[in-house]
């Protein structure tokens, strides 16, 4: 039977190293931006409807480190919590919110996903 063998220097563990370094913020600010362009999804189809702006206006802005998720609308505050005007305060939010529920978890699967694929 034939055998399998490699030289590996302090050099190539080097390289290798440093590679693995460079994919982990890369890796996880991917994940985070496919993480909130999914939550915009679920969030525009949380949102109610009117005209149709309130949902329109849900963006997603990348950001060195992964994305941010706006809503431009200048009444969206009021909508998601409430507090004024007969409509009751909700901390936790109406509609952008929740559909943020387990995109921690989804982000970091997509992270080491991403972090496997680069390495």
């Amino acid at each position: 039977m034939a055998g399998l063998s490699a030289d590996v220097n302090a050099a190539d563990v080097d390289r290798l190293l440093g590679r693995v370094a460079r994919a982990m913020p890369r890796a996880g600010a991917d994940a985070g931006l496919a993480t909130a362009r999914d939550v915009a999804v679920r969030a525009r189809g949380n949102l109610p409807r009117r005209s149709g702006r309130l949902a329109g206006s849900v963006r997603v802005d990348p950001t060195p480190d992964g994305a941010s998720l706006v809503v431009a609308a200048p009444y969206a505050a009021w909508i998601e919590y409430g507090g004024s005007r007969g409509r009751p305060y909700v901390p936790e939010g109406r509609y952008v919110a929740p559909a943020a529920d387990g995109a921690e978890t989804d982000m970091a699967r997509t992270a080491a996903l991403n972090f496997e694929r680069e390495v």
